[in-house]
Order: structure tokens, then sequence, then C-alpha cells
């Protein structure tokens, strides 16, 4: 099975799914594989809203590894899902349908690919900006 390409600009393939409509935002990590048995290696859940529609919530779920959301996904597209699922995508492109914008989230780039390890990075910025990184994903 050929690998569809993201044809947005600056687009990498995360190990997030988004569920619309959200879960209720009472749901938690822990109640989550109760819910759908295939999330159950999600290793975190939050809610944002919708640019164009702010009164709507989504849900994202993270995983830790591109295997972990493939199977969750599959796992979930065999049951009977209430909500729209779809892989989640990182892109600069601001005009994307169903776009949700990631709070605390930054996209660099033109670093060396052997910069693997966060304090790499942070070595590299600015004081101001490396005191908030938190974690890379190459």
């Amino acid at each position: 099975e050929k690998q569809l390409e993201c044809l947005l600009t600056h687009c990498i393939k995360v190990p997030m799914l988004v569920l619309d409509p959200a879960l209720p935002a009472n749901i938690t990590l822990k109640d989550l594989p109760s819910l759908y048995p295939s999330f159950h290696s999600a290793s975190d859940i939050f809610n944002v809203a919708k640019p164009k529609n702010p009164s709507t919530n989504v849900s994202v779920v993270v995983f830790d590894s591109t295997k972990d959301v493939e199977d969750a996904h599959s796992g979930l597209l065999k049951g009977n899902s209430r909500q729209t699922v779809w892989r989640g995508y990182l892109t600069t492109d601001k005009e994307v349908p169903g776009l949700v914008l990631m709070q605390d989230l930054a996209f660099l780039s033109g670093f060396p690919p052997t910069f693997k390890e966060t304090n790499q990075l942070k070595t590299k910025l600015p004081e101001n900006l490396s005191s908030k990184v938190k974690l890379v994903r190459t």
C-alpha cells in the first residue's frame, strides 16, 4: 500500500489522531481504553477549539510512535466509532480544512538531522527560547 504524500506546506505526519466531535472534557487518559480499547497506548489527550468554529472542540490523542497510532487508528476503523477520526499532520499552512491550532508546539526547521536530543537543540537557541523547550521530536 503506497503512502499518501502530504501536499501541505512543511507537512510532517505525527503520531496523533484527531476526533471530531470532541470527547467529553472529563475523559482522562486512564478512561480512554474503556471507550476505545485500541487507544491503550495513548500518551496524552487534550481538547482544542476549531479555529473556524471556536465554540466547537475536537480531541487530540497523542501516541509515542507511528506504529502505536497506526494500530490505534486501524483498531478504531474496525469498530463503530461515534466520531470522525483522522491522522494528525503538522504544517505551517494555516488555510487547511480541519485545521486545529496547537498551543504549545513550535515548528522548527533547518537543523541538521543529527539533532535527535532535546539538549542539542536547546544549546543552539537563545536562553529566552531554550528555557521553554521541553521535548524535541524528530
